[in-house]
């Protein structure tokens, strides 16, 4: 809590963000033995013998993270001591693991484990042991357009006329100089549709941001940022979403092909979710023309403790983003799209030299 001359702290102890995800809910996986552990620095594909799911994992050095965090720490705390005004760095995501989930008795499907420099082996075994439960759990499927959340699924509708080519499933550990300020996971849905005359391809993200709450109310989600473009191609985004809110709680948007036949309406695309009112406010610099995408969904006042919007900022939430690119068929084959993100989460301490705001940049190649 940021009070300047209090010496109160209010604590709360959800696990992750929200009470649904406590221990209570969770299965120790190490006595079902149903997931596998693997520590391999090169993430080798595991031999698959029948369980549930695999976990393979980097080796961490926690002794390098520490001295890191205290170099840090060393060069920009007398910097940082008389200057009030929150700082701002960027963190890049780095590949930490992968995993294996089981889709039927014969395939296993993959996702990616992400952390920073900043991750520790703690962190990583905390985030393993997560999707481990939910693997468990039964929250995965072949075809699932979201990843595993105890939260409320947004309402996904993608007609039958779409195929689907490919799926990305990430979680990920939110960790700089030491402190843990969250988790984040996603799923990015590949889908093509093909006439004579054009083709599409269209981008489905669903995000999962959980500040830490951990005894600690200093978290909180400032914004996502979702970008895209397509080198040495002649192509253009055909449509994207959401532009704008769709009423006080909800937000959503649909995606219409026109002129692709008399069955076009196969090829309807709907999503829907819900939010609060007002935040998060939703901004765009796409250039249709140039196939670059832009869309910024801004969390409302994360570091005001007094307004509607706090606990939307510190608790467990979603966003989607959506685009289709377009193009003549026979263009722009073996399509290769540079899909980034960015998750801001603010620290917002009891010193105002501590408050930060740290950008966790994701990159994605999607084809």
């Amino acid at each position: 809590m940021k009070v300047f001359l209090s010496l109160t702290l209010v604590s709360f102890i959800s696990a992750l963000g929200t009470g649904n995800l406590n221990k209570e809910n969770t299965y120790d996986f190490k006595e079902t033995n149903q997931v596998e552990i693997i520590y391999d620095d090169e993430l080798k594909v595991p031999a698959f013998d029948g369980k549930k799911g695999y976990i393979v994992l980097k080796n961490i050095n926690d002794e390098d993270v520490v001295n890191k965090i205290n170099s840090v720490k060393n060069n920009v705390y007398l910097q940082n001591l008389f200057n009030f005004v929150p700082a701002e760095v960027n963190v890049p995501m780095v590949e930490q693991g992968v995993f294996y989930y089981q889709v039927n008795d014969k395939e296993y499907a993959k996702g990616s484990i992400k952390g920073t420099s900043y991750t520790t082996s703690e962190s990583l075994n905390n985030l393993s042991e997560k999707i481990s439960n939910d693997i468990l759990q039964g929250k995965f499927t072949e075809n699932t357009l979201y990843d595993a959340t105890t939260l409320d699924k947004p309402i996904i509708e993608v007609r039958k006329s779409w195929n689907q080519v490919n799926k990305f499933v990430e979680y990920s550990t939110l960790d700089y100089e030491g402190l843990h300020y969250g988790d984040y996971s996603e799923s990015i849905s590949y889908f093509s549709a093909v006439t004579s005359k054009y083709s599409y391809n269209m981008v489905i993200h669903v995000s999962y941001l959980i500040p830490n709450t951990a005894d600690t109310d200093d978290f909180r989600t400032s914004s996502i940022n979702y970008s895209s473009n397509v080198n040495g191609y002649s192509i253009w985004i055909y449509d994207f979403g959401p532009l704008y809110r769709t009423d006080d709680k909800n937000i959503s948007y649909t995606f219409v092909l026109n002129g692709i036949g008399e069955n076009r309406d196969d090829y309807n695309t709907y999503v829907e979710y819900e939010a609060i009112n007002e935040s998060p406010s939703i901004s765009s610099k796409t250039v249709p023309a140039t196939g670059k995408m832009d869309l910024t969904f801004e969390y409302l006042d994360p570091w005001d403790e007094n307004t509607e919007f706090y606990e939307y900022a510190k608790g467990a939430s979603y966003q989607s983003c959506s685009y289709i690119y377009e193009y003549r068929t026979g263009t722009a084959d073996n399509l290769k799209i540079n899909n980034q993100r960015k998750v801001s989460m603010v620290r917002d301490d009891l010193f105002p030299w501590n408050d930060k705001t740290v950008n966790f940049d994701f990159s994605t190649t999607i084809e």
